[in-house]
């Protein structure tokens, strides 16, 4: 019994696994993506990722790629001092 159930699960698997890449060929198809070449990735705005990003910018030259989620480049400090804490 517990074969069969991984049998399953593989099979449901393999189906979204096919699903999956013919939707990434035919979106990619349609709508291309940019590719963005960049030196290092940091994900998150706050102080540090922001701090980060700067010194690594003026001290070694690095192209950097800065991901935040929020629409400005705020610290949970900031947020928990303006009383916006999420």
């Amino acid at each position: 019994m517990h074969g069969s159930k991984f049998w399953t699960y593989r099979a449901s698997l393999n189906a979204l696994v096919r699903a999956l890449a013919l939707s990434e060929a035919v979106i990619a198809e349609q709508y291309p993506l940019p590719t963005v070449d960049k030196d290092l990735v940091i994900l998150g705005g706050g102080a540090s990722g922001t701090y980060a990003a700067v010194r690594l910018r003026e001290d070694y030259g690095k192209s950097i790629l800065l991901i935040e989620k929020e629409p400005v480049l705020v610290g949970i400090s900031i947020k928990t001092v303006s009383g916006k804490h999420s």
